[in-house]
């Protein structure tokens, strides 16, 4: 009864102005059809943008609904080679800004029980627009001074050096577009009743309103068609997900966009550094002399993801070529007057060492259900040089303040030490990233 009089209270009212026509068009997700354009061609226009915004802003979604204590692998992803090892990064930009190159600047001071280095790394990242992304990096490094600035280009004390890298790394999906179109139909049908019933709402609380008068009086109603149920074709964007906040429509929008699909990850990295080594020469009335030397490195990863985002699964490469600095040592002479005299020093060239890597590696998140342990993982590499096998698997079950985990037991294998168990704390784990 009530529905009834506020349809016959709205038949009377005026025809919504144009701009309250697009406010509510804007509000309630709906598309303004062109008089000269048949609802049909519309209707499959909308459609294919809305596959194309779904595929670009999937990372959206991702953070909308992802599940407690497990990684979520985002869309976009930046492969690091030079450390073996890949980097999850999520990428929070529109549809429309997805789309376009991203650029980004980063400054990172990284310290261990060798050396400490400041690091300048810029970064070039694209979403192909449907499933898959690339990125190109810079990097520039240089130790940190012990006193004063640290400046990049100018080489410091003993041992100095300066490294730049270049790295290119990308991700890929395989999805169903037969899935897709299914998902859509059942996404356009949840979001249609949600839309219609908050019109509804709409007009039984007040029939004098924007968006009842848009309803019930706008013409463009009338032709429709059929399959449409009485409103027009609507907008499937995240905008309108987030809005309604429906889980089915969630879930759905997940489905689309392929979440669930495997995808592929991979990424090649070339390095080259220049390193001023100081030897000296035992009394000589020259002084020391100053060696330089030209370390480089290639190395390269690819792998694969499951479609449960639970497991990753990958090998790679690394070649390089390095330089390690003498131990000091003391040599010792006799004078004339048979005093001896004894000084102390790196008197030897610096040493070459060229490695060559060959590994695989899987990846985990522990089950639903297993207490303590988020992760783990299990790495062989085998060392060509040397002709060696190198195990090693860490476990994750320590979190650091900021409540992620990057420690816990490792265990590792070579042919020097044999077996080796030792608690580690480390780089964050992450299903496509860690240490």
């Amino acid at each position: 009864m009530i529905t009834l009089l506020a349809l016959a209270a709205s038949v009377s009212l005026a025809p919504a102005s144009v701009e309250e026509q697009k406010k509510v068009l804007s509000e309630y997700c709906l598309i303004q059809q062109p008089p000269n354009v048949a609802p049909e061609k519309a209707i499959a226009a909308n459609r294919a943008e809305v596959a194309q915004n779904l595929r670009t802003t999937s990372r959206r979604i991702d953070e909308l609904r992802k599940p407690e204590g497990r990684n979520v692998v985002g869309l976009t992803t930046d492969v690091s080679a030079a450390a073996a090892r890949r980097t999850s990064v999520g990428n929070d930009s529109s549809a429309e800004d997805v789309k376009k190159p991203q650029n980004a600047a980063r400054f990172l001071i990284q310290t261990g029980q060798a050396d400490s280095r400041a690091t300048i790394a810029v970064d070039r990242r694209t979403a192909t627009g449907g499933f898959g992304s690339y990125a190109h990096t810079l990097t520039l490094s240089t130790p940190t001074a012990d006193e004063g600035d640290t400046r990049f280009g100018r080489f410091g004390d003993f041992g100095a050096d300066l490294r730049a890298s270049y790295a290119f790394s990308g991700s890929t999906r395989r999805f169903s577009r037969i899935r897709e179109e299914k998902a859509l139909a059942r996404l356009e049908g949840l979001l249609r009743a949600k839309i219609n019933i908050a019109l509804e709402k709409s007009c039984e609380k007040d029939p004098s309103s924007a968006a009842c008068r848009v309803y019930r009086n706008d013409p463009a109603f009338d032709r429709i068609v059929p399959e449409i149920g009485g409103i027009r074709p609507i907008k499937v964007n995240p905008t309108c997900l987030e809005r309604y906040k429906l889980k089915e429509e969630i879930e759905t929008y997940r489905d689309a966009v392929a979440v669930e699909s495997s995808f592929w990850l991979y990424s090649v990295e070339a390095a080259i550094g220049a390193q001023e080594f100081e030897v000296a020469e035992a009394f000589n009335e020259d002084g020391d002399r100053e060696e330089d030397r030209t370390p480089y490195s290639l190395s390269g990863s690819a792998g694969w993801v499951t479609k449960d985002q639970s497991t990753y699964i990958g090998g790679g490469f690394s070649w390089s070529r390095s330089f390690k600095a003498a131990s000091e040592k003391i040599a010792c002479q006799t004078d004339t007057d048979d005093a001896v005299n004894c000084v102390e020093g790196v008197f030897a060239d610096p040493s070459r060492d060229i490695d060559a890597t060959l590994f695989g590696e899987i990846r985990r998140t522990a089950p639903k259900g297993v207490p303590f342990v988020h992760g783990a993982s299990l790495r062989v590499g085998f060392d060509l040089q040397d002709d060696e096998w190198l195990v090693e698997a860490p476990i994750y079950f320590l979190k650091n303040a900021e409540d992620k985990f990057n420690g816990g037991l490792k265990v590792e294998w070579n042919p020097e030490d044999q077996l080796i168990f030792g608690v580690f704390v480390g780089a964050d784990f992450d299903l496509v990233g860690g240490p």
